[in-house]
């Protein structure tokens, strides 16, 4: 999840999100780079559906090294991580009080 944020995210904002994993409402995330647009409810599949359009006209080899060049990084160093940190991040997540945190972000969550 590490390396998605720091592939997607504006470099000035990954730290605030690893640290505080703060939720925004949807004009302020946009604001700060987290999404690309924001539109309402009922715009939102015939802007996807424009987009996929628009994607789907690129050649497929074309686009298929273009996303490896851009994304092939991002995977290795996933894979890399996953060796490296998944004893502990399996640990940490099953914890007890990993559990009483969530319970407690999802309560004051659903409140909003």
């Amino acid at each position: 999840a590490f390396e998605i944020v720091r592939f997607s995210v504006p470099r000035s904002q990954a730290q605030t999100l690893y640290y505080r994993a703060s939720t925004y409402l949807p004009e302020e995330a946009l604001a700060r780079g987290l999404v690309d647009e924001v539109l309402p409810a009922d715009e939102v599949l015939a802007a996807a559906e424009k987009v996929a359009v628009e994607l789907a006209s690129i050649p497929g080899e074309s686009f298929s090294i273009s996303k490896r060049m851009l994304r092939g990084p991002v995977i290795q160093q996933m894979a890399d991580n996953r060796e490296e940190f998944s004893e502990d991040i399996k640990a940490r997540w099953s914890a007890d009080e990993s559990y009483a945190h969530i319970q407690g972000y999802l309560d004051k969550t659903l409140k909003k």
